[in-house]
């Protein structure tokens, strides 16, 4: 049997979907869930589920008889009447969010040895999304605040799996993973970064520009400048310079190449020597570099 929360609440077996009964039930439900294989109290449950309103506790036997009936057919999950409450005993595996975190965790560890095998696994993490976590449910009524939702996570596992697409040669799948992203969020400095570089590498310098537009004026109502990295790539899809990427992080500038000079026109890095010595000394000292990151 798999449990899904990343999306609306599911639950299926052999294929076919399992009825979870009324939304005061799949409340009951979905709080078992989020304590699984760790016992819940009768009175626990009812103050998360229906606030403070003991009288409502003679509900919660009742609720998890019905869930157990849910389950009799389903021979890896149980509920389980504890001396502390109620335990709902389920494998890792049958939880979604528990699938997504190992997922994660994988592509993480491969990386760096097979970064293609990365994006498999970031892949299948980021398909198991069918849109916000536990939309349909009223987080209020199964622990409000002390919900922590994924949703976060989920878009750094695109912003992950978008980056090594781009790395790996597959711009076009991390452009159309993005642009609903920033679409929805065009403050993203990350997210945007990523889908101009995506949209650089296929030669859409217009669309580079668009979104830097969109992104700057997101931003400005926050009172925020756009970062050195997504000006410098507006700055690049404007002149129709060539549609190698950026480096990715500001330490990977050395010597003054064609980008440092962009930078330096741009006056977001300063390049004066810092110390003096053999001609152009300063573009491998280690002191220019800690100056281009001051400039950032």
């Amino acid at each position: 049997m798999e449990f899904r929360m990343l999306g609306p609440l599911e639950a299926w077996h052999e294929g076919s979907q399992i009825p979870l009964g009324d939304q005061q039930q799949r409340f009951v439900l979905v709080v078992l869930l989020l304590h699984a294989n760790r016992p819940v109290s009768t009175v626990r449950l009812t103050e998360i589920v229906w606030g403070s309103n003991p009288a409502r506790r003679d509900l919660v036997r009742g609720y998890i008889n019905k869930l157990r009936n849910a389950f009799q057919d389903v021979g890896n999950v149980r509920i389980e009447t504890m001396p502390t409450g109620y335990l709902l005993r389920v494998g890792a595996e049958q939880l979604d969010t528990a699938r997504f975190d190992r997922l994660r965790a994988e592509a993480e560890v491969a990386r760096t040895e097979d970064p293609h095998r990365a994006v498999e696994l970031l892949r299948a993490a980021v398909g198991l999304w069918r849109g916000r976590f536990l939309e349909d449910v009223d987080i209020d009524r199964v622990g409000g605040p002390e919900v922590i939702s994924p949703d976060d996570s989920h878009l750094d596992a695109v912003g992950d799996l978008a980056e090594l697409e781009v790395e790996t040669g597959d711009h076009r799948s991390a452009r159309n993973r993005l642009r609903p992203v920033v679409r929805a969020d065009p403050a993203s400095q990350r997210h945007a970064e990523i889908l101009m570089r995506s949209l650089l590498a296929d030669g859409d310098r217009v669309a580079v520009v668009r979104v830097f537009h969109g992104t700057r004026d997101a931003l400005a109502e926050l009172g925020v400048e756009p970062g050195l990295v997504l000006r410098s790539l507006a700055a690049r899809a404007e002149r129709g310079e060539p549609t190698d990427s950026l480096p990715f992080q500001a330490d990977a500038f050395t010597g003054r190449n064609a980008i440092t000079q962009l930078l330096v026109e741009l006056g977001v890095l300063d390049v004066n020597p810092i110390s003096t010595g053999a001609r152009d000394t300063h573009m491998t000292n280690p002191s220019w570099r800690w100056q281009a990151h001051g400039n950032v």
